[in-house]
């Protein structure tokens, strides 16, 4: 019994010393904002090493934020190099509120984005909302250029929570519809709200 007691508090001991050594360090930190509430949603590595990073911002230009704000609240798109230095940024929006919510890189090296919007035709809004907010999808080039957007909704609150690119070059959206059939919804509400599932054909946007 002494025996099996030693061997025991050995292991817990080597047990503990292996997960000390295992734990991971600090390699490097950055902090980014401006003066108002910005809000980091999504972060990926990237092709190159570097990473992007994909959040709602309400800050006017101040600190790092190099972009004046164009309503209460826009897409706010970071791209940095392997050791966290900012080499580009975009901020996207309309006239009132859009949060960020999932970014990912593509296929072509450039990025989709995905939030919702409550803003009008205004700023970077080339479509007018369906509802009281809407899924809005934004292709980028490469270096944070707008390729093409869609508004996608209902006649009340749509929220796009995630986005990826499918093994044939479109798009899966998922998020949550509180719209009854309106606009782009095509079927009833059974809640409050619902999963809303959404698939964007390869071709959707031929320049893409």
């Amino acid at each position: 019994m002494k025996k099996l007691s030693l061997i025991l508090v050995i292991l817990f001991f080597y047990t503990v010393n292996i997960t000390k050594a295992q734990a991971p360090a600090i390699e490097w930190k950055n902090l980014i904002g401006g003066i108002g509430n910005d809000c980091l949603y999504y972060v990926q590595q990237t092709a190159d090493g570097g990473y992007i990073l994909g959040g709602t911002s309400n800050s006017g230009m101040s600190g790092d934020k190099t972009e004046a704000n164009k309503g209460r609240s826009d897409y706010w798109v970071i791209k940095l190099d392997g050791t966290g230095n900012i080499k580009w940024q975009k901020t996207i929006g309309g006239s009132q509120s859009e949060n960020l919510r999932t970014i990912q890189q593509t296929s072509d090296g450039g990025y989709i984005l995905g939030g919702d919007s409550r803003s009008e035709i205004s700023g970077d809004k080339t479509e007018a909302n369906k509802g009281d907010s809407d899924y809005w999808v934004i292709k980028l080039d490469g270096i944070g250029n707008i390729k093409w957007q869609k508004t996608i909704g209902g006649n009340s609150w749509d929220e796009l929570y995630s986005i990826q690119q499918t093994i044939d070059g479109g798009y899966i959206l998922g998020g949550d519809s509180r719209s009854e059939m309106s606009g782009d919804k095509t079927e009833a509400n059974k809640g409050n709200s619902d999963y809303w599932v959404i698939k964007l054909s390869p071709d959707f946007y031929p320049s893409d």
